[in-house]
């Protein structure tokens, strides 16, 4: 092992009574001593406890309630290969750029079964699919390269261990920060078919239980092309296979940086064994600086809310002025869950912001009158007429078009247009209630005359802050 023995003795022999003494075994011991094997091991006790307690402080000091002030966090574990061994991310001291991960889809859960294992130190059951072997999965990362590795079965706590009390405060900050953990590993072995398992031609692709339906996996789709294939073999998938298994990869590939409604859209399409997993899936992927902590028993529009509070100005305007249906109960600026989740999404985005407190600033209509646009005209878009009085009670008509089918009826409304370089194109319909703005609808003022001349004729007040209800 090449380490001068006589010399480091007595540390060893204190080090290792240490770990017997809190029933860790030396597989543990070894994976503790191997980043540190050419260091001076004089205070290597109290390294190790340094090592942990800045880790500990800095995963207290990250999150502030319920919200995760820096989305860059570590993994909480690691699986060190050469040992075989789940040890901290501090012990390990590596760079995120130096590990790999793992992404599959879990399988159901009647094709499961827990194992105990000392690599985790017995410390939680691994769910595996049934007939697939831990060993494997470490023997094929180790002949690909890997040397320290995140899976979730082995670094993110599960039910069922001996400390069941730690398991929801670490989801609180491991769960939503697994992205960061992806976006920033080496490589990426993804196993299509579960954990472990060869990908075959059997594989259902549009399946509940796919790679490719699952709420989760949508945060590590940045990573695919460099990522690596799990579990293939000699065969290979047949022609056929092949072309529908590259289909479904080249579809969700240019999913990273797209807008908010291509990110739900996406959402829409998948599943998740905990509905407000789905919320917990898009945070990452929204790039946000902040994210909401993870609660498995939250309703999805808790979540939801709490995901729409760390979104930022430009997204928050993207919901307003997009979106054509006011929202449900006390947020009807923007959509629910459940119809971010069933509608269909425009597909527009990028003008304006939303100020903090979700109050806007711009320009106003105090009352226009709309007509044409009360019946839906499915197939395009419906063309319709905005009436102004001026101060000498002269009515002045313009041009609009509604991009969706929403009924707005023929009445009198208070309008909210847009800023930012396309001014006034983007209008919110709605009623003014004391300082509250109420929204009811969308239309779109596409002909840039019209925009000028309703300018140009004083029509619209500008700079007027309005709270959105």
């Amino acid at each position: 092992m090449r380490k001068p023995w006589r010399r480091w003795a007595p540390w060893l022999y204190f080090f290792l009574h240490d770990y017997a003494a809190t029933n860790r075994d030396f597989g543990a011991a070894y994976a503790y001593l191997r980043p540190r094997w050419y260091t001076d091991w004089t205070n290597i006790r109290d390294e190790i406890d340094q090592s942990e307690r800045r880790d500990r402080d800095m995963r207290q000091h990250v999150m502030d309630g319920n919200r995760i002030l820096n989305r860059w966090v570590p993994p909480r574990y690691l699986w060190d290969l050469y040992s075989n061994r789940v040890i901290p991310w501090a012990i390990a001291g590596i760079d995120l750029t130096m590990i790999w991960t793992v992404s599959h889809a879990w399988v159901a859960e009647g094709e499961r079964v827990l194992i105990w294992t000392m690599v985790n130190g017995l410390a939680w059951p691994v769910p595996l699919p049934k007939g697939i072997d831990l060993q494997w999965i470490r023997i094929e990362l180790l002949r690909k390269g890997a040397e320290y590795v995140w899976q979730d079965v082995l670094c993110l706590r599960q039910a069922g261990g001996t400390r069941e009390d730690l398991r929801a405060e670490e989801w609180k900050l491991d769960v939503p920060t697994i992205g960061h953990v992806y976006e920033r590993a080496e490589k990426v072995l993804c196993y299509f078919s579960g954990l472990g398992r060869p990908l075959s031609d059997t594989v259902d692709m549009t399946s509940d239980r796919s790679w490719f339906r699952r709420a989760w996996t949508m945060q590590e789709i940045h990573l695919l092309r460099q990522s690596l294939v799990g579990g293939e073999t000699e065969e290979g998938l047949n022609p056929d296979a092949q072309r529908a298994f590259e289909k479904q990869l080249s579809s969700i590939q240019n999913m990273q940086h797209l807008s908010i409604y291509a990110v739900l859209s996406e959402m829409q399409k998948r599943v998740s064994t905990n509905p407000v997993d789905r919320v917990a899936g898009l945070s990452y992927l929204l790039r946000t600086n902040s994210i909401p902590t993870y609660y498995a028993a939250q309703s999805d529009e808790d979540a939801w809310s709490a995901l729409v509070d760390v979104l930022g100005e430009w997204v928050w305007a993207d919901l307003f002025f997009q979106y054509p249906k006011p929202g449900h109960e006390n947020t009807r600026w923007r959509p629910s869950w459940q119809q971010a989740m069933s509608d269909v999404l425009p597909d527009e985005w990028g003008w304006g912001f939303v100020d903090e407190g979700y109050s806007y600033r711009g320009y106003c209509i105090e009352k226009g009158l709309i007509r044409g646009l009360s019946e839906a005209q499915h197939g395009h878009d419906r063309e319709g007429e905005l009436r102004v009085e001026d101060s000498n009670g002269v009515q002045h008509s313009f041009k609009i078009t509604a991009q969706h089918q929403h009924p707005i009826q023929e009445d009198m409304y208070t309008l909210i247009g847009n800023t930012d370089s396309k001014k006034m194109y983007y209008w919110v319909v709605g009623r003014r209630n004391a300082d509250k703005f109420e929204k009811m609808s969308i239309f779109q003022m596409p002909d840039r005359a019209e925009r000028q001349r309703l300018e140009g004729l004083g029509l619209v007040r500008q700079n007027v802050k309005i709270n959105l209800c």
